[in-house]
């Protein structure tokens, strides 16, 4: 259909994740780009501050939290996220709101468990809903795949099951993409564009290396 010519497809979003990782940690150029984009967005740090008083407390609270800071709150967790942002094109939080008092406790699912999002059918750009698939160990020591729905953070008229699926009732996911359209439902690695320049440049050093080292070999040789 019309959104498949368009958009990469899923099996295609983690072949550009796959490739995008292993530059990363194989290639200094990328890992060097990465970095480079992570240090300026933090280096002098970041702080989140409300005038009113009421309200920077509750703030504080959520960036206090000693889960939150291990996810996202703390000067590190932000580093992480980012990097993983820039090399994943997605990001997805999971929000945990706590019903007595409004705290919200913060957890990321990994882009390969995200398998499907249903969007609104007369707007593209509005996701409600995210298929996740993944495996979890029983009380036996078995290994169970698991499928649920997870209801997007803005989409306020839940449901309890899509197609026999449970929809997940405990949390909601706020999902950051980059690399890509608006209307596209994932996100796209920022080091696909690099990829190619990336090997042809590593290609170009290695010739360069293999010329210099024959003109060694001849000046050696003339000297002797």
């Amino acid at each position: 259909g019309y959104e498949q010519r368009q958009e990469f497809s899923r099996e295609g979003i983690n072949t550009i994740v796959q490739l995008a990782r292993l530059a990363y940690l194989k290639n200094p150029l990328i890992r060097h780009g990465v970095s480079i984009q992570t240090f300026y967005v933090f280096g002098r740090g970041l702080t989140i501050q409300a005038k009113d008083k009421t309200i920077n407390d509750v703030i504080q609270a959520f960036i206090d939290d000693s889960n939150n800071q291990s996810e996202l709150t703390s000067p590190q967790a932000r580093k992480e996220r980012d990097k993983e942002l820039r090399i994943d094109g997605n990001t997805f939080f999971a929000l945990f709101v706590e019903p007595s008092t409004g705290h919200v406790r913060i957890g990321t699912i990994p882009l390969e468990e995200i398998q499907a999002i249903k969007r609104d059918k007369n707007n593209r750009k509005k996701a409600l809903y995210y298929k996740r698939v993944y495996q979890m160990e029983t009380l036996d020591g078995a290994i169970e795949t698991v499928t649920r729905w997870y209801r997007d953070f803005r989409n306020f008229t839940p449901v309890d099951s899509i197609g026999g699926v449970e929809v997940d009732q405990e949390c909601v996911i706020y999902h950051v993409k980059v690399g890509s359209f608006s209307d596209w439902a994932f996100g796209v690695s920022e080091i696909y564009p690099a990829l190619d320049w990336a090997r042809a440049y590593k290609s170009f050093l290695e010739d360069f290396a293999k010329i210099i080292k024959s003109l060694a070999r001849f000046a050696w040789r003339k000297k002797t």
